[in-house]
Formats: C-alpha cells, structure tokens, sequence
C-alpha cells in the first residue's frame, strides 16, 4: 500500500451539489443519450494483476477516532489511511497507519454500515466497535460516500434498491400519501472502461436531468405513482426538510426495459433533497373542500395543485406513458409545462 502521507486527496469536481456528481467537469449535464446499459458486474473477480494482492479501488487521508461507550468518549488515533480494496474475499473497508497494522479491515457485504454527519463517517466493524472517520471537508466525506454506495450496490442481491442518506434533515418522517417538492440530480451509472484496474468497477456517469437550478421544485404525492417506484420508495422515511439521499435504482424499479424517456435498462442515480413536505391528512381530522386543493387534487388542467398553486407534474424520474412499471395508466399521464 502506498504510503500514509502521500498526496492522496481526491478533490475532484464542481462546486455545491453538482460536485457530489461530477468526477470531472465535462460529466455535466447533456441532452444526449448515447449511454449503452450493461450488465451490472456483481462480487468482484480476481483478476490477475500479476501479483496475489488486493487492488486499490480508491483511498484517502482522515483522521481516525474511536467511541468507547464504557467512558462515553472518543480516542483520537491521528492520520489514517482509509481505502475501498478489491480482494479475494470480496471488496474490503480498510482504515491504516501501517501496511500490515490496520485498525480496521471489513468486508463490504450487502449489510454493511456506514453512515455520515458533517465531516464525520461512522462504521462499525466486524467486533462490533464504533468507529468515527474525520474527513477533511463535506464534498469530500460525500464523494466518499457515493463510492461506499456503488459498492454496497454491487453486492446487494440483484435488482435491489440502495441508498445512503448525507443529510439527516429535519421533521417528521415521510409516509406514503405525504405532499413533497424535491430538487435532484440525476446520472446513469455506468461501467468503468479504464484501462487501470485500480479503479472502481462502475462510476457515476452521465447526467440526465436535473432540476437543482430551476424555479420550481419537483411536486409530487408519494405512492400516487406520479415518479418512478425506486424514487418512491428511497424518499418513504426522508425527514420532510433539508434532508437529502444519495440513491441508486435498478432499472425494474426505474424505466425499465421499454422505455423511451432514457435506454432501456438503465440503472440510475438519483441524488435527492427534500424542499419541503405536507403530512397527509389525519383520518380524525378530514380535508374540508377548500383544503382538497391544497393537498392535492388533480385539476381539469390534469396538473395537480399543491398548496393552491396548480403545478404541471413533469421532470426526470417521472412516468410516460410508455412507462410499463406504472400501477395505472391515468398516473402515467403526464403534461408538459
């Protein structure tokens, strides 16, 4: 393994939420479609790279802590060296300061644990033991945490939903039934072609929609079928403000095989932020008809009014009527704004 100390910072990217996308300045957003799905490679395989020794996928400099929680408090380990390793095994969360003296090794399974706060990621490993990861700054942890997702991704059974949240929010909970207005970023992900194995085996790719710079939010009832399933079902527990996720969809839970809105089988990421929400309504306290438009019924316009403001329900991760995944065709019609 390289050494500790070495310029292993990766500070690619853009700027505010389009840096959490963006290896590169050109993965910007772009009207073309000439992505070509493949098949999602799964547990990683061996490839014979000369040697008998895990592969680098990526690494970064932190400072390590442990949580005791007999004493309730935190041991600062100093400067570690944190990578994601191709192995045998399988790939492998591994926290150093020397090569063969690390303070963590974990294998990645499909239930594997990291969550982020700030600057801060946490992971307990295999004893257990809760460990705290300092990174140098948000854009940076997060970038972290997109790759950690893409992994968990490749080991989850196949046709599964992942997703990692990077900001907790604040309110209640999300349910089905609930009125919310999200911004996103959406990308396709996509095999990794490089030449170096020393790279991850799929990457966050090109960028298909976003709505992070428009007037107007994405408007929508969760469970009404008005946006794709995985998008659904990613933002059911959200808090309903500031809250944010990072998510990959496979495609029966996306667009698909036939559809014509992205290529069939795409596999997407979504990176979503909770505007702003509206409980559904208490049983004990129902709707007056004033209040049936604020909560949204569909107008003779087919929009759907929310908080008395008519909003024509259109945008990434939407259903068209080529959509075959929508539970009724009157939910798949759609009108351009």
């Amino acid at each position: 393994m390289p050494p500790l100390f070495d310029d292993i910072m990766d500070t690619q990217g853009g700027s505010g939420f389009d840096s959490i996308f963006a290896d590169d300045p050109q993965d910007k957003a772009t009207t073309s479609f000439s992505y070509n799905p493949q098949p999602t490679p799964k547990q990683p395989v061996n490839q014979d790279n000369g040697v008998d020794k895990p592969v680098i996928l990526h690494m970064i400099k932190i400072t390590l802590l442990y949580f005791d929680y007999t004493t309730n408090k935190y041991t600062s380990y100093g400067a570690a060296g944190c990578c994601l390793l191709r192995t045998k095994e399988g790939y492998k969360f591994h926290v150093y300061k020397k090569q063969d003296e690390p303070y963590v090794s974990v294998i990645m399974k499909e239930d594997f644990s990291f969550t982020i706060s700030g600057k801060f990621g946490m992971i307990k490993d295999e004893s257990n033991r809760t460990w705290s990861l300092q990174f140098q700054d948000t854009k940076t942890l997060q970038h972290f945490a997109r790759l950690v997702t893409i992994i968990k991704f490749l080991v989850a059974p196949e046709q599964k939903l992942v997703d990692m949240t990077i900001n907790e929010g604040k309110g209640e909970p999300l349910e089905e039934g609930d009125k919310v207005a999200i911004r996103y970023i959406g990308n396709y992900l996509e095999i990794n072609s490089g030449e170096s194995t020393n790279k991850m085996p799929m990457k966050v790719g090109e960028q298909f929609g976003s709505n992070m710079k428009k007037k107007k939010a994405l408007r929508f009832k969760i469970g009404a079928g008005e946006v794709i399933k995985g998008l659904e079902q990613a933002i059911v527990g959200m808090k309903g403000k500031e809250s944010s996720k990072f998510m990959i969809i496979p495609p029966h839970l996306g667009y698909g095989s036939n559809s014509t809105d992205v290529p069939p089988n795409s596999i997407l990421c979504y990176y979503v932020v909770i505007e702003k929400s509206k409980k559904v309504e208490s049983m004990s306290s129902p709707a007056t008809p004033s209040d049936a438009m604020s909560v949204g019924t569909r107008s003779r316009s087919n929009s759907i009014a929310i908080e008395g403001q008519p909003v024509q329900m259109i945008g990434i991760g939407e259903y068209s009527p080529s959509n075959p995944t929508s539970s009724s065709s009157s939910q798949q019609q759609q009108q351009q704004p």
